[in-house]
């Protein structure tokens, strides 16, 4: 499947972007296929920290294991995550300075297992929840 690329911008400083992007208990205000984090979301931003996620994308529920696989503060988190029937996921989150304002990116893929046999829906299901998302992201600023 593709990497999905959205990206929105936001006018705020990119240190308030950023610090809104590491509130987890805010997740459910605007990241869309988010459901909770079971024990809280993780408590370290570190390379190695894991953490788990219920997630809902085109009306099924999937619990996703998520390692942090780089950090650099202020600037981009990149995921690695492993979910139900051999599916895997990548997200990066990624704030960069944009004139007064800010560009909030998330590039995604998800890839294997059941997901392979329905790709196109499963592409244009997780593009059309990053873009509400982003929207809903930007909101917070408004």
């Amino acid at each position: 499947m593709p990497v999905i690329n959205e990206q929105i911008e936001i006018a705020a400083a990119p240190e308030a972007v950023w610090a809104q992007l590491i509130k987890f208990e805010d997740f459910p205000k605007w990241m869309v296929p988010h459901v909770e984090f079971p024990a809280g979301g993780p408590e370290k931003l570190e390379a190695g920290v894991e953490y788990d996620e219920k997630m809902k994308m085109m009306g099924f529920p999937a619990d996703i294991k998520w390692t942090i696989k780089n950090v650099e503060a202020g600037v981009r988190i990149d995921l690695e995550g492993k979910g139900p029937m051999g599916v895997g996921m990548t997200e990066s989150f990624i704030v960069e300075a944009n004139g007064e304002g800010t560009l909030f990116k998330i590039d995604s893929e998800v890839k294997g297992g059941a997901v392979s046999m329905m790709a196109g829906k499963v592409t244009k299901a997780t593009q059309e929840a990053l873009v509400e998302s982003l929207g809903k992201f930007q909101a917070l600023f408004a």
